[in-house]
């Protein structure tokens, strides 16, 4: 399946690991199907420790874990995780990498994961440049919709409103280079994102991102 560009927050932050967080409630806990529990835990790159927090989050209910079976489901997940396509497509996500995969799996994963963060920053420049577009050019057609409002009201002989406060011919200007400056820096930006992932998807397996399209 093709993956979407997806808004990254807004200071990449890459360097978060995958963090444990008791997160069962009552009905999980008490399903007792902790090989599933595991296989989910480790398909999301957690490190084993999660148990530990499973066993918090259960205690409240008087509920112990199945340690044996959320280790092999835990394992069972990890194995899908701990692959070159995977590492590229959490790089790319924007998602941290905990150090869980074993030295063999690790050799794949590390790097394609490197990878897929170069592709996660671009895209983070990417929409950060497109914010400060569409800011720019709401700017612009608010203050053309302020200043037409009061002309087109003093040509029709009505009572104007209170003159507005408009941009200075100076500032429309500073914005007008300013807009064009950033749109040749997305156009640049966009094609380096393509050109990249192209490649390193065919590196690592995964599929590619669809075209972003432009929005400002």
């Amino acid at each position: 399946m093709a993956h979407h560009f997806q808004p990254v927050a807004t200071t990449l932050s890459l360097a978060l690991l995958v963090t444990a967080c008791a997160t069962l409630d009552e009905g999980e806990c008490r399903s007792g199907d902790w090989r599933r529990l595991g296989y989910v835990d480790g398909l999301k790159g957690y490190a084993k420790s999660r148990l530990a927090d499973h066993d918090k989050a259960c205690a409240r209910y008087g509920v112990l874990p199945d340690p044996n079976a959320w280790q092999l489901g835990y394992i069972e997940g990890q194995m899908r995780y701990c692959t070159a396509r995977s590492g590229y497509e959490q790089g790319r996500d924007g998602n941290g990498y905990a150090d869980v995969c074993p030295p063999d799996t690790d050799a794949a994963f590390r790097p394609a994961w490197e990878d897929g963060r170069r592709v996660a920053a671009l895209l983070d420049t990417l929409e950060q440049t497109g914010g400060r577009l569409r800011e720019i050019a709401e700017t612009l057609a608010e203050d053309d919709r302020r200043s037409a409002v009061y002309v087109d009201a003093a040509r029709e002989g009505r009572e104007p409103p209170e003159r507005p406060v408009l941009l200075s011919r100076g500032e429309r200007r500073a914005l007008d280079r300013e807009y064009d400056r950033l749109a040749v820096d997305y156009e640049r930006v966009q094609a380096e994102l393509a050109e990249l992932d192209a490649t390193l998807s065919v590196r690592h397996g995964a599929p590619p991102l669809q075209p972003v399209l432009r929005n400002f």
